[in-house]
């Protein structure tokens, strides 16, 4: 039997080496391009990931540090007060 000219035998065998073709370059293509495309997209949110966990970090050590700065302040302002509280005292 023919279709366009072609035997039908020959049609299924153009289409099985085709589909074959097809099937390969679609294999290389994925592994060539998506698969290392998907390895460094992985790597880079891993990444992302750990400079925000990072950034939480030091966000919170720069909240601390500025606590500590705040009591310090306050313990200074405390000790200047005695100070000028004692020359005071002792000029009277």
């Amino acid at each position: 039997m023919k279709v366009m000219g072609m035997e039908v035998s020959d049609l299924a065998a153009i289409t099985t080496v085709l589909g074959f073709g097809f099937g390969v370059i679609t294999l290389l293509f994925k592994q060539i391009v998506v698969n290392p495309l998907t390895n460094s997209i992985d790597s880079l949110t891993e990444e992302l990931n750990e400079s925000k966990r990072d950034r939480r970090e030091l966000r919170n050590d720069i909240t601390e540090i500025k606590q500590e700065n705040v009591e310090t302040k306050t313990k200074i302002r405390a000790l200047d007060e005695k100070i000028d509280t004692h020359i005071n005292v002792n000029h009277d």
